[in-house]
């Protein structure tokens, strides 16, 4: 056998031969010790490795490590993936530059082949930018306190108007407000409003009114409508402001004489210009007799 598996074209032969009699340790010790013969080749390390496939999963991650140059890689990746060895198909598409493959086979076999930190590391090369947002939902639905991480990542290379439709989409949109506040720089709209949303929701109306005063790229009327009917006076008070940054100053200073917020009312009067609307206001006071309000 040592005198025939050193030449690529007979190998084969020799290992269907011994297969076919069941003389599998015997193969594996025949092509190990003729890998530490000066004539020994690539068939002659990938052929073992297919063996290991087979019979000695055990010994397969340690053998491609160790001899990642000399193996011919495509024909040893069917096999692994023929025989369910995910985690070493993972570690050849890598070596082999097919990124794009390796992420893929990872979110296909997670059980077995997934790994974060590897993960991250595929993910900067692959080619195909589809895979970014497959990754992005394969981490909704098996690694949730690893979206933020994913994200920071890819950030750089995905539509954030898309990321938070998909998120918005699966109703999970607080996982990823991390994200979106560093994504927000942009002023996108869909960003913005998704936070805004947010805070409206966690009635958070300190933080909503520094996204509005900082971040204008939004359905800013619509918002106002939404907030003027809102429980909290707060809330309300935001709307009255986003009403006045839109120059509805009526509907601003109306909205504060119904909270009795009446210096937010004069601050609009006076920001509108509009004498009468200032005399309104006035009338009011006096109206309702409000001394302290002059």
């Amino acid at each position: 056998g040592m005198y025939i598996i050193v030449h690529p074209d007979h190998i084969e032969d020799v290992i269907a031969q011994y297969e076919k009699g069941g003389h599998f340790e015997e193969l594996m010790s025949l092509l190990d010790s003729g890998l530490a013969s000066e004539r020994s080749h690539v068939g002659m390390y990938t052929e073992q490795a297919i063996l290991y496939t087979k019979y000695k999963p055990e010994k397969l991650m340690d053998f491609i490590k160790l001899n990642t140059q000399k193996l011919n890689i495509p024909k040893l990746i069917h096999a692994c993936e023929r025989h369910y060895h995910w985690q070493e198909a993972v570690f050849l598409y890598t070596h082999y530059d097919e990124f794009d493959s390796a992420a893929n086979t990872m979110m296909a076999h997670s059980p077995v082949a997934f790994a974060h930190d590897q993960f991250m590391m595929i993910l900067q090369k692959v080619s195909n930018m589809e895979i970014y947002y497959r990754a992005i939902q394969f981490y909704l639905d098996e690694q949730p306190m690893q979206l933020n991480p994913l994200l920071n990542t890819i950030m750089a290379k995905v539509d954030h108007a898309r990321v938070v439709q998909q998120v918005r989409k699966v109703g999970h949109l607080p996982l990823i407000l991390p994200y979106m506040k560093a994504a927000q720089q942009h002023n996108l709209q869909a960003v913005n409003e998704a936070i805004n949303d947010l805070y409206v929701e966690g009635e958070q109306y300190d933080e909503l009114r520094q996204s509005i005063e900082d971040f204008d790229n939004i359905d800013q009327i619509s918002l106002a409508q939404k907030l003027e009917k809102h429980e909290l006076v707060e809330m309300r008070r935001i709307a009255a402001l986003v009403y006045k940054k839109n120059k509805r100053y009526k509907q601003s200073i109306d909205l504060s004489k119904q909270d009795k917020m009446y210096k937010d009312a004069m601050e609009t009067a006076f920001e509108s210009g509009n004498a009468d609307l200032a005399e309104s206001l006035l009338r009011y006071f006096v109206d309702n007799d409000m001394k302290e309000c002059f």
